[in-house]
């Protein structure tokens, strides 16, 4: 991902919760779940998990700008924030790392993953239902721990000048479809990025 789409990213995670929460406006013009006012502990934890968007490139990533809009949605809390982002991975590497990254942990989980494997699809290595899988497994393992999972949409990448980022964003296409069914299915939160970026 170049370091303008990190860029646009982290201005998107800016205004997080819009496409997520549509009920209880709170300052700061963040749309924040109604239950946030109803929220009874000191903290509020939260385990980004992924891969270069959630580590972060060059020095920039999203987790200062996620914060934020959690204490404007739950004010007076502590937010803690743990990044278990690794570059480069697909969600076929994230599942052999889910459960050390989560031991322990409550709250929530951001789940950014799945460019990676939209990329590895267009040499042949892996499919949109492996990924799906993956995801699934992703989701079922953090509701195991407790933790309450907000999936992300993949963003786009700009193929307007390369013609071989035009199947990248059909493998995209096809794993944000399906994220959104798998946040239905299991009534979770959904970051929908390409949404809010619009």
């Amino acid at each position: 991902m170049k370091l303008g789409a990190i860029i646009t990213y982290a201005l998107l995670l800016f205004s997080f919760f819009s496409p997520v929460f549509v009920s209880a406006q709170t300052n700061g013009g963040v749309s924040c779940p109604e239950a946030a006012q109803y929220y009874a502990k000191d903290s509020i934890n939260i385990v980004t998990f992924g891969a270069s968007t959630v580590e972060g490139v060059n020095g920039l990533s999203f987790q200062p700008l996620l914060s934020n809009n959690f204490a404007n949605c739950y004010t007076g809390k502590i937010i803690n924030i743990t990044n278990q982002g690794i570059g480069g991975q697909t969600t076929r590497q994230g599942l052999l790392r889910i459960d050390n990254a989560i031991q322990n942990r409550t709250g929530f989980i951001v789940l950014n993953m799945g460019i990676n494997d939209a990329i590895a699809m267009t040499r042949n290595v892996g499919s949109v239902a492996e990924t799906i899988e993956n995801m699934r497994l992703l989701i079922t393992t953090s509701i195991k721990q407790k933790l309450v999972p907000i999936i992300c949409t993949l963003q786009f990448v700009d193929d307007r000048t390369t013609r071989e980022y035009i199947a990248i964003n059909n493998n995209i296409r096809n794993i944000n479809a399906a994220y959104r069914r798998l946040a239905t299915e299991y009534k979770i939160y959904l970051a929908d990025v390409n949404a809010a970026m619009r």
